[in-house]
């Protein structure tokens, strides 16, 4: 997959280098296990991923959204996807499918998925008159790719130093970089003398 998305990357000059393209890989390794096991947990998804690949995107590749969207799709589908794969592997468990089956499954599942959907992708944008503008007749105004659109602004175009550095308007927020580790460890040795607080799950309140 490294050598794919390496590949993609540079034929189509997103503007990503490639070590980014390899951390956009890395992150994921250090956030699923966490996440799964929030999701495993309480069934709810803490993945914000999006968010931080974003924030670290805005400051490596200032002025190029389309490299900030490339890192924050590699980050954030590394966790979602694999956590879906998972929950197959669990279902397939379930109805005694064996693991290699389920996985081939998901393999060609995959494939298709992506050549469709780059397919229709393409299809729609350039037979589609006014696509994903408010004039279209048809209400193809694509909600969805304009949050993805307002994200390329604001995170890779102006960068968040414009707005969450120290000083800025929301430079206050960086705080929780701090607050979130520290109520952890403040909760984990309150709940060794009061067990109540070992039902606290602070990902799951912020999330």
């Amino acid at each position: 997959m490294w050598v794919l998305s390496i590949i993609v990357n540079e034929v189509w000059h997103t503007g990503l280098p490639v070590w980014a393209v390899l951390l956009g890989f890395l992150l994921p390794l250090v956030y699923f296990l966490p996440i799964g096991i929030i999701k495993a947990l309480t069934n709810i998804s803490t993945n914000e991923i999006n968010l931080i690949t974003e924030f670290i995107g805005g400051y490596a590749f200032l002025g190029s959204p389309i490299a900030n969207m490339s890192f924050k799709f590699l980050g954030y589908a590394g966790v979602a996807q694999g956590l879906e794969f998972i929950a197959d592997q669990k279902l397939g468990h379930y109805f005694h499918i064996p693991p290699r089956t389920v996985f081939f499954a998901q393999g060609i599942a995959t494939l298709v998925g992506a050549l469709v959907q780059s397919g229709l992708t393409i299809g729609i944008l350039e037979g589609v008159d006014n696509v994903c503008t408010s004039k279209q007749s048809g209400g193809y105004t694509c909600p969805h790719g304009t949050v993805t659109y307002s994200s390329s602004l604001i995170w890779g175009a102006l960068g968040p130093g414009r707005n969450f550095s120290p000083g800025q308007i929301y430079g206050n927020l960086l705080w929780f970089f701090l607050v979130g580790p520290l109520v952890v460890l403040l909760t984990w040795a309150l709940g060794r003398k009061w067990k109540f607080f070992n039902y606290i799950a602070w990902p799951v309140v912020f999330g």
